[in-house]
């Protein structure tokens, strides 16, 4: 008893004690109010002293409220002054504010939008930098209005990204297929219009994922603000004292300081003129206060923004090998005292590499020949190429071992299952951006099937031919479906030969045209599902992934037809550079070099595009056209070429038309052999 009554005294002290510290921090700032509340309000001394200790009102009435805890009573004390300051009215004007924040109905979400109307794919990251410093790119915006209304929700979209204005309308898309996938496809746009309310259908399944913009009618230029570019200060150049920005003070240092070396007599002629030239464009970059497209450091995407993909292709090349000209060059080589097995061993080893930079510097060497320069490298990568077009042979005595087959301009991955199983498609995808890199030939005649499922489309927008298809015996069976006449029980047998195997129903008369879409799509796409995901590994390896994500219609460059690759005697005709009496050699006469370059007209007005190619080739060690071709007339045995040099030297001896013409074939279906001269 003694204990609980001590306890019980001890809480009642340090409960006065609280109150007295209240009380006289309160005294000092309201003792004015206070004495003058006392005055119009007098209190009777009994009652002012009846409170025991001086408590306030409240808490006498807490303290000596009969059953109430001690515990209770130190709440209520408490929690006394909110009581008394009007909780209940805070509690309304919050319930206000929330009813009418609420009656504003608001939608955020995640935009993006477009430059290009034709773009099927997620931008990579340069890319969305690029469009974001032209005022589109990715934005987080949030609508408020009505979310039934087409025309606010419009207005929305201009106000965010006023160039939309002028691309005479747009649409929207979202990722296609799984989080992995790069590809866009189109939001069915409702007849009234796309709407808020439309966007958050359960239906669409659109959730939080980014919704993309595209132009509809015209695409939007993206003109790269150059107060945007950050170009730094100006800074003195150690060699010749002039001003330069950071964006271009490295490159212009580095050709001062060449400059400077060629004028102390360092440098010849030719390197002089290459500095000369490379000064000009550097001019011409300082003047309009930009980086050069070609230096990698500063902000450069001009093969994204530029309308020709040919030139958009050339760009991007450009910048890749500017990017890793300082890196350790591959190098590749071949022997010519084996066996073309051997070779062709030897380039499959060669781009089986892992973990390798294709965009570096490419030196290629022939054992067995003295030759060096470019030509060397031309012919190395012309014979890659031949391989994989028209097959690789792995062992002495065998057919070659074809990655492609089909006609042209229809070619479709081999379905071998060892191809697929040694990821030789893997080191195709190599080939093709390493010879794409480096402005070499390309593969020519591919399937538009194969290269809309390569950029990411869905297999069932796939526009399929029965070219396409490989298979004769389902060519067979696709023709009887086509047909209109009646299947006779052997027919049918025949189609259920082949659709049953694949998991597909049994034909009807109902059916036969679902019937040959599918096997189509079954014979052309399903079978090559595997091969298609090496090549786009390999192409991401070899670096020009980038450049068909961003830019899908560089793939006519890449993977041209081969209408658009055949050589023309005209179009060869246009690149020669024909000599003049000023160029001829002191022991060939003016008569002969006429003569001799009249059979040279001749031959390319009436060769054949084999004829041509086989030309180009040992012109210039490959088959790819080149913006110009030399030719020389001079005193030797058999025609001759420079192929560093792209010239063509013919022989002053020969009188006749035929002979000329049989001596030209003859070295020209020699080339694989090497080159025979440095």
């Amino acid at each position: 008893m003694e204990a609980s009554r001590s306890r019980r005294s001890v809480a009642d002290l340090l409960r006065e004690a609280a109150i007295r510290v209240e009380e006289l921090e309160r005294s000092g700032a309201t003792g004015a109010v206070g004495a003058q509340t006392q005055r119009q309000h007098p209190v009777d001394g009994e009652t002012a002293g009846s409170s025991t200790g001086g408590h306030p009102p409240h808490v006498e009435a807490a303290t000596h409220r009969g059953a109430q805890h001690p515990v209770d009573a130190e709440v209520a004390r408490l929690f006394a002054p909110y009581a008394r300051t009007g909780g209940g009215a805070f509690r309304a004007r919050q319930q206000r504010r929330t009813q009418a924040v609420s009656s504003v109905q608001t939608y955020s979400h995640t935009f993006c939008c477009l430059a290009r109307k034709d773009c099927t794919m997620v931008p990579p990251r340069s890319v969305k930098e690029c469009l974001q410093r032209a005022g589109l790119g990715e934005q987080r915006l949030s609508f408020r209005g009505d979310h039934h209304s087409p025309g606010e929700f419009r207005e929305f979209l201009a106000q965010n990204y006023p160039k939309l204005r002028e691309t005479g309308g747009f649409e929207l898309l979202r990722i296609s297929g799984n989080t992995r996938s790069r590809g866009l496809s189109v939001i069915e746009c409702p007849n009234e219009g796309y709407t808020v309310a439309y966007l958050k259908d359960p239906a669409l399944s659109i959730n939080h994922a980014t919704i993309y913009i595209r132009p509809l009618q015209a695409n939007i230029p993206i003109q790269q603000d150059r107060a945007a570019v950050s170009s730094g200060p100006l800074t003195p150049c150690i060699f010749c004292g002039e001003e330069f920005p950071h964006t271009v003070l490295r490159q212009h240092n580095a050709l001062c300081e060449r400059r400077s070396q060629n004028e102390s007599g360092n440098g010849d002629s030719a390197e002089s003129r290459e500095t000369g030239s490379e000064q000009g464009e550097l001019t011409a970059v300082e003047d309009s206060g930009q980086p050069s497209s070609e230096n990698s450091e500063g902000p450069n995407n001009a093969w994204v923004m530029e309308g020709n993909p040919h030139r958009a292709a050339k760009l991007f090349i450009q910048r890749a090998l500017q990017r890793c000209q300082h890196m350790e060059p591959l190098a590749l080589t071949l022997s010519l005292l084996q066996s073309l097995e051997t070779r062709h061993r030897d380039i499959i080893a060669f781009y089986k590499r892992p973990r390798v930079e294709w965009a570096s510097p490419l030196t290629c060497r022939l054992i067995g020949d003295s030759a060096i320069g470019d030509g060397v490298k031309r012919h190395v990568l012309s014979t890659v190429m031949e391989a994989l077009q028209s097959g690789f042979i792995l062992d002495e005595g065998q057919r070659r071992v074809l990655l492609f087959e089909g006609e042209r301009d229809h070619l479709t991955p081999s379905g071998s299952l060892d191809l697929v199983e040694s990821d030789f498609f893997v080191t195709a995808g190599r080939m093709i951006g390493h010879c794409f890199l480096n402005e070499g030939p390309c593969l020519i005649g591919l399937s538009p099937a194969i290269i809309h499922v390569i950029l990411g489309g869905n297999p069932e927008m796939a526009t399929i031919t029965h070219a396409d298809c490989v298979d004769l015996d389902v060519r067979d069976v696709l023709e009887l479906l086509e047909g209109t006449a009646t299947l006779t029980e052997e027919q049918k047998a025949r189609v259920d030969s082949i659709c049953l195997p694949w998991d597909l129903p049994s034909v009807t008369s109902e059916n036969r045209k679902w019937m040959t879409e599918k096997i189509l799509l079954h014979t052309v796409l399903g079978r090559t599902t595997k091969q298609i995901k090496q090549l786009k590994k390999g192409l991401k390896d070899s670096g020009v992934w980038d450049l068909l994500s961003a830019r899908p219609d560089t793939a006519m460059v890449m993977f041209p037809r081969t209408s658009e690759a055949a050589l023309t005697p005209q179009m060869i005709l246009d690149k020669i550079t024909w000599p003049t009496s000023n160029d001829l050699d002191d022991d060939v006469s003016l008569e002969d070099q006429c003569r001799v370059l009249s059979f040279l007209r001749q031959f390319i007005e009436n060769g054949t595009p084999d004829v041509l190619k086989s030309l180009l080739r040992f012109w210039t060690g490959w088959e790819v056209l080149p913006s110009y071709l030399e030719v020389e007339v001079i005193n030797c045995g058999l025609p001759q070429s420079s192929t560093c040099f792209q010239t063509l030297k013919l022989p002053a001896h020969i009188r006749e038309l035929g002979q000329f013409s049989d001596d030209l074939k003859a070295v020209t279906t020699t080339s694989y052999s090497g080159f025979g001269q440095i």
